[in-house]
């Protein structure tokens, strides 16, 4: 009996070791500078995405997320230098574009493909 339990505890032990925990998916790091994201493709999988925004600039940005036809899916008004913001919002599979909405700098290049699976 000592035997069998030995052998279930290690057998349960090995288990919890190569089986991975089922959790959130980990935040997507984009940094906002002048005019650009970093990085510009990004993956996520559908369902709630969280995004840790960081505006590295010296100007201030926001943080847009806008579906195929162009229309807004989630926003934060503003990020100014050397702040960060965390963005959570609930996505379907597809293509959205992520763009800095202040003026001019979406026309200056500040723009990143999301590619949601």
């Amino acid at each position: 009996m000592n035997r069998l339990f030995a052998f279930l505890v290690v057998l349960l032990a090995g288990l919890a070791v190569v089986t991975p925990l089922r959790g959130a998916p980990a935040p997507v790091a984009m940094t906002a500078t002048e005019f650009k994201w970093t990085p510009k493709d990004v993956t996520a999988t559908a369902g709630d995405v969280t995004f840790n925004v960081v505006n590295k600039g010296t100007v201030e940005h926001n943080f847009v997320v806008e579906d195929p036809k162009g229309k807004v899916v989630k926003e934060v008004d503003s990020i100014q230098p050397g702040k960060s913001a965390q963005v959570k919002v609930t996505l379907k599979a597809g293509k959205y574009a992520i763009v800095c909405t202040v003026p001019g700098h979406r026309e200056a290049g500040m723009v990143a493909t999301l590619t949601v699976k």
